[in-house]
């Protein structure tokens, strides 16, 4: 499975990158560019691309759903099975630098902490 949020070129890579069978869900388009992909893994690899809107699922899934889903992803995230890369950690004092480090590229999370 891939999940894409950014759109373009980047979905094309994803598709490309996919297992047989794989499934890529696009939840974002934050270049605006089209999301083209070759033909080819869909049929030949059996993809499949799906889209997903956060504000339909959640109106449909309502506050029980929504509880569901967020105690699932916060208990991947603390035994380990959900990573989330840290790449720098800054003080409020320091809070020119995250900007500036949040701005360029990197693999990680600029946090600010007090």
């Amino acid at each position: 499975m891939a999940l894409n949020s950014i759109g373009g070129a980047s979905a094309s890579d994803q598709i490309k990158a996919l297992g047989e069978g794989g499934t890529q869900v696009t939840f974002g388009a934050m270049v605006g560019d089209l999301v083209r992909f070759p033909t080819r893994f869909l049929i030949f690899n059996d993809v499949r691309l799906v889209g997903f809107w956060w504000d339909q699922w959640s109106q449909k899934a309502g506050a029980q759903g929504l509880n569901q889903v967020m105690s699932a992803v916060y208990a991947m995230m603390r035994d380990g099975t959900l990573k989330l890369p840290v790449e720098a950690t800054y003080s409020f004092a320091e809070y020119e630098a995250a900007i500036k480090h949040d701005q360029q590229p990197r693999f990680g999370k600029v946090l600010l902490k007090p």
